[in-house]
């Protein structure tokens, strides 16, 4: 065996994979070997993989059935129409008490077939300038993020300390934690889930949608404890579908940190036309943001053109380093004028842009200025634009229009089938296009019913004019 652990056949296999599957016997043999507490932190830590993070799957079978902890959504997830619900509700069966046993977990601790081999790997961990219990605890910090959900819907939460065994983790610089649909929920959960935050942390993603038990005073606790997190630099919060929560929402911008760089807020449907102005005023104080998504999908005529123009002259006039932005209004009463209002105000420097305008009034006028101002935004590496059904253009000037853009087809062209909701391929899209189905649905003019995407040179094969010509 090599001097060194990283120089291993092991390590280098790990570093060509996507990913870790800890699959955990009933007495969770895995927390107690020594290769495998090096595995989970290379993966955790990103040892070797800082651009490039590796997924960390946790597995076992109970009652004769497999049960997966997974590392976001898998394919299968993907596949249904509400994905954080199917994984929910997957996840619901893995057994507490298999996953309990990694909330003591300590290194030192763990055991090895050669001894040498231990000596080595904690030897390595000296070298990074860590100390064996700060490895046990990057380790129990994880595995308490993974429980919690589970441990909210069991009231188990205070029982095993989860928050203590996060806030103790001194490396804990992200968290994400997934509620949606957990109708249990409450500011009790809220307050609890505070606790754990670290002062190392920079990055929270907090999915929250139906949480229906939630109410203002959840929230209010929930932003007078971010201001305390100082090293912050993105937030993720997803309200949609809080029905308890009326008044806090635009509360949130009031104490974050100055040094916020990503934004990303999904906001509950009875959002109006005031608290979105608020919102537009409060995002003024943060013109450091490099990143802003904001969704007030579904809204109806309660958000107008009003507060969307409010909202997108203060985005503009204060962000000025904003390189990646998301609007989703879909279902709100905006129109040709709102198209052409943020077509005129669009930064030509932002690198990343996603407008999703489903069920709105905008029509082909509208969709083309839109159109014409992201054409001119040279720096542009991705686009998605969601536009209404049956109002806008045709398969022939959606044509004309990406060859206008790119006549030596050296974008690539990749299509979201909204109404199956997952990317197709260049074939599937060729082929869905000539189908006789499409024909008699009248396709021609209902190409956007189609988001598309222009991405970078080398992302894929492109869509060439003459190909779409051939589909018609």
């Amino acid at each position: 065996m090599p001097q060194q652990v990283t120089e291993t056949s092991f390590f280098r296999a790990m570093m060509a994979s996507e990913g870790t599957l800890v699959i955990l016997d009933a007495s969770a043999t895995p927390f107690t070997r020594i290769w495998c507490a090096f595995e989970e932190y290379v993966v955790l830590e990103r040892v070797g993989r800082e651009a490039s993070p590796m997924l960390f799957d946790v597995a076992t079978l109970h009652n004769g059935i497999a049960s997966i902890l997974s590392d976001g959504v898998t394919a299968e997830d993907a596949r249904d129409m509400m994905p954080a619900l199917r994984k929910a509700d997957r996840e619901r069966r893995f057994p507490l008490a298999v996953i309990r046993k990694g909330l003591d977990y300590e290194i030192s601790n763990a055991k090895s077939s050669r001894a040498e081999d231990k000596a080595r790997i904690l030897e390595w961990i000296t070298k990074q300038g860590i100390r064996d219990e700060d490895v046990s605890q990057r380790l129990k910090s994880y595995f308490a993020a993974l429980a919690w959900r589970q441990c909210v819907m069991h009231e188990l939460v205070e029982k095993f300390k989860l928050y203590d065994v996060i806030r103790q983790d001194a490396r804990c610089s992200q968290l994400d934690f997934d509620f949606s649909y957990l109708f249990e929920f409450q500011d009790r959960d809220m307050e609890m889930l505070t606790w754990a935050l670290p002062p190392s942390l920079e990055t929270l993603a907090l999915n929250l949608e139906w949480c229906a038990s939630l109410t203002d005073v959840g929230i209010k606790i929930l932003v007078d404890k971010l201001h305390a997190c100082v090293k912050l630099k993105g937030l993720t919060l997803n309200l949609r579908e809080c029905t308890k929560v009326v008044g806090q929402t635009s509360n949130l911008l009031d104490h974050l940190p100055a040094g916020l760089k990503h934004l990303h807020l999904k906001f509950h449907k009875d959002s109006t036309d005031r608290e979105v102005m608020i919102i537009a005023d409060k995002l003024t104080r943060y013109s450091g943001l490099d990143s802003i998504h904001l969704s007030f999908r579904d809204c109806k005529q309660q958000v107008t053109s009003k507060s969307f123009q409010h909202l997108v002259g203060k985005l503009f006039s204060a962000c000025k380093r904003l390189q990646s932005l998301h609007l989703s209004f879909d279902s709100c009463d905006i129109a040709d004028e709102d198209a052409c209002f943020l077509s005129e105000h669009l930064p030509v420097d932002l690198h990343e842009v996603c407008f999703s305008f489903k069920d709105t009034w905008i029509t082909k006028p509208g969709a083309v200025r839109l159109m014409r101002a992201l054409a001119a935004c040279r720096s542009l590496s991705y686009v998605m634009v969601t536009l209404p059904k049956s109002r806008v253009s045709s398969m022939r000037e959606m044509s004309d229009w990406l060859y206008d853009q790119d006549p030596r087809g050296e974008l690539s062209f990749e299509a979201l089938d909204l109404f199956h909701d997952h990317l197709v391929s260049r074939d599937e899209w060729l082929r869905v296009l000539c189908t006789e189905e499409a024909r008699r649905s009248g396709w021609q003019e209902l190409v956007f019913d189609m988001a598309f995407s222009l991405l970078s040179k080398g992302a894929g094969s492109a869509i060439t004019p003459e190909e779409m010509e051939r589909s018609e």
